[in-house]
């Protein structure tokens, strides 16, 4: 078996600070947590919606630029108002198990989910929200 070598002065590489990341100003990053969905952007992190619970499951904001964001629990889904602080809890018919992802239609009027015990995707209507 060869020697196994050891360096004599084993230090390791200079590390060049990297800089600070800055979002352009017109991006921002949703991130969702059990008790939280958070607006990263420019300006720095937003809280946009607080459980006290704990049950965020999922999290989705609107595509047309109005601030609606869906947040789903367990059994229902909230639908926030971002710019005005407004909220309006609907239970969606239907779901049947918790619910894993939520995604707006292009123009935003409509709410599609999938939940654990179903393989369809549900349809939900925003038009007169």
């Amino acid at each position: 078996m060869p020697p196994i070598r050891v360096a004599q002065h084993a230090r390791p590489a200079p590390v060049e600070p990297q800089a600070a990341f800055a979002f352009p100003k017109d991006h921002h990053l949703v991130v969702t947590t059990e008790t939280h969905v958070w607006s990263w952007d420019h300006r720095g992190l937003t809280n946009a919606f607080g459980s006290g619970s704990g049950g965020i499951l999922a999290a989705k904001e609107a595509k047309d630029g109005s601030g609606l964001l869906a947040v789903a629990d367990d059994q229902v889904v909230v639908l926030h108002d971002a710019i005005r602080g407004k909220d309006r809890s609907y239970r969606l018919k239907g779901t049947d198990g918790q619910i894993r992802l939520l995604e707006y239609s292009n123009d935003s009027k409509s709410l599609f989910f999938t939940t654990t015990l179903q393989n369809a995707v549900q349809s939900y209507s925003l038009r007169h929200f």
